[in-house]
C-alpha cells in the first residue's frame, strides 16, 4: 500500500514537473516572441528615422501638406504675375507686403533668381527669396499671417555627396542609392539640353552629387550643389552658383553656363499640333508643303514670350503668319511668333528691344490657321531649324570679380568632396 502511494505520488511530482516546464517553455517562448517583435520594430522605427532624416523635405512638406515648386524669375516678372502663372492665391502677396523686408526684396526681383514656394493648390505656406550667395528671406504662414526670417544658408543645412552607377533607370538607381528624387529632378533639368535622359543614359553610366540638405521645415527642399554625369567616358560637370545679386545659375568648371541663351519653347504649356518638317501634308491646301517651324496649340490668349534676349525686326499682319512678331538675336540667330490674337505693347515697333521670357503677343488664330496656336521658328543664319531639336547655344560666362568668386567656390567644393 505503501509503495503504491509514493508511485502515485512521483506520477503526480512528474506531471506537475511537465506541466512546469511546459509553462516555462511557453514563457519563454513568449518573451522570445516579444523581443523579436521589438527588434522588429526598432529595426522599423530606425529605417524610417534614416529615411526621414534623407528625404526631411518631403517629409515637412508632407506634413504640412503642400509641396515645394522651385520658380525661376523671368524678365518682367513680378510676385503677382508669377503667382497668377501657378494659380497660387494673390491675397498672400498682400499679407507679405505688410513685412517691410519682404516688401523691399519683392520689389527688387532680378530675372534669373530662384524663388522656392511650398504651396498647397492655391494656399502659400512658405516662400523662399535669395538675397546673395549665402543668405535667404525665409517666409513662413503662422495662423492668418507670415513672418519672415533671413537665414544665413552654412548655418542651416548639411552638406551631403554621393555618387552611384546606374543599373538599369536613372530614378530606379537614385533610389537605391537613397538618393532624393527631387535632386534627380534637378540634375535632369540642369543637364537636360547636354544630355537626353530620355534616350541617351545607358547602365554603367555614373552620377556623382553635392547637394546640401534641410535641417528644419522652413529651409525647403535639398538643393544641388554640384553635379557630374559621366556617359560613354564623357564627363559633363555642373555647378551652381548665386552672384551678390541673388541670381542663380549652373556653370561649367571653367565659369561657362550650362544653361542655353534660349528657352526651348515660348509657351509653358502647349500640345505640338504639327511638328518640324521638309515636307508636310498641309490641312488647308492639301499639298506637300515644307513647315519650317512647329505649331504649339494651346487656349486662345495664353501669353507667348520671347525665347531669347533680341530686338524687334517686325511686328505686324504678314499674309499667312497672320499676326507676327519677328526678333533678331545677335547677327545670327532670329525666331518668329505667328498666328497671335494680339501683339504685346513692348513688340509694336520695330527696333525695340525685348528681355527674355518677357510676354510678347498671345495665342490666336490669325493668319492661315485651323486653330488656335503659336508657330514658332527657330533660325540659324536664315535658315530654319527644328527649334525642339536644335542645339541652343549657350548663356554667358562669369567674368572679373563674379568668377573670381566662382573658382573660389569651386576649389571648397572639391575640398570637401575629397575631404
Amino acid at each position: 500500500m505503501k509503495q503504491v502511494m509514493v508511485s502515485a505520488y512521483e506520477g503526480r511530482h512528474h506531471k506537475v514537473n511537465c506541466i512546469n516546464r511546459m509553462m516555462h517553455e511557453v514563457n519563454m517562448g513568449k518573451q522570445l516572441r516579444n523581443w523579436v517583435l521589438m527588434g522588429l520594430f526598432c529595426a522599423l522605427c530606425l529605417g524610417a528615422g534614416a529615411w526621414a532624416h534623407r528625404n526631411v523635405a518631403s517629409l515637412s512638406a508632407w506634413l504640412m501638406g503642400g509641396h515645394w515648386h522651385h520658380v525661376t524669375v523671368r524678365s518682367g516678372d513680378t510676385l503677382l504675375s508669377i503667382f497668377k502663372r501657378h494659380h497660387w492665391s494673390r491675397t498672400a502677396i498682400y499679407q507679405m507686403m505688410q513685412l517691410k523686408p519682404v516688401h523691399i526684396a519683392l520689389k527688387a526681383l532680378k530675372p534669373g533668381q530662384q524663388l522656392s514656394v511650398l504651396a498647397r493648390k492655391s494656399a502659400i505656406l512658405a516662400l523662399h527669396i535669395p538675397v546673395n550667395a549665402t543668405e535667404t528671406w525665409v517666409i513662413m504662414r503662422e495662423a492668418d499671417h507670415f513672418t519672415a526670417r533671413r537665414h544665413t544658408q552654412d548655418d542651416q543645412t548639411v552638406f551631403k555627396h554621393q555618387q552611384f552607377t546606374i543599373a538599369h533607370t536613372l530614378y530606379g538607381s537614385a533610389h537605391t542609392a537613397h538618393v532624393p528624387a527631387t535632386l534627380v529632378a534637378q540634375l535632369v533639368q540642369t543637364l537636360q539640353d547636354r544630355i537626353d535622359f530620355d534616350h541617351s543614359v545607358h547602365s554603367g553610366d555614373t552620377v556623382a552629387l553635392a547637394y546640401q540638405t534641410p535641417q528644419s521645415i522652413a529651409q525647403g527642399d535639398a538643393r544641388l550643389l554640384d553635379a557630374t554625369f559621366c556617359h560613354q567616358s564623357r564627363c559633363h560637370r555642373s555647378i551652381r552658383f548665386t552672384d551678390d545679386q541673388g541670381v542663380t545659375g549652373y556653370y561649367t568648371p571653367k565659369g561657362f553656363s550650362v544653361q542655353p541663351a534660349f528657352d526651348r519653347t515660348p509657351l509653358d504649356h502647349f500640345r505640338i499640333s504639327s511638328s518640324f518638317s521638309k515636307s508636310r501634308w498641309h490641312p488647308i491646301f492639301h499639298r506637300w508643303h515644307a513647315h519650317s517651324g512647329v505649331d504649339l496649340a494651346a487656349p486662345m490668349g495664353t501669353a507667348v514670350h520671347s525665347t531669347g534676349a533680341g530686338r524687334v525686326v517686325y511686328s505686324g499682319a504678314q499674309g499667312g503668319y497672320g499676326r507676327v512678331v519677328i526678333l533678331q538675336h545677335g547677327a545670327r540667330y532670329r525666331t518668329v511668333y505667328a498666328h497671335l490674337s494680339k501683339i504685346a505693347s513692348v513688340a509694336l515697333r520695330s527696333g525695340r528691344h525685348v528681355a527674355r521670357g518677357q510676354v510678347i503677343g498671345y495665342v490666336g488664330q490669325t493668319g492661315i490657321a485651323t486653330g488656335p496656336h503659336c508657330h514658332y521658328e527657330f533660325r540659324i543664319n536664315g535658315e530654319a531649324v527644328n527649334p525642339m531639336r536644335v542645339h541652343l547655344p549657350k548663356r554667358h560666362r562669369l567674368v572679373g570679380q563674379q568668377r573670381v568668386q566662382f573658382q573660389k567656390m569651386v576649389k571648397r567644393l572639391d575640398a570637401r568632396m575629397t575631404a
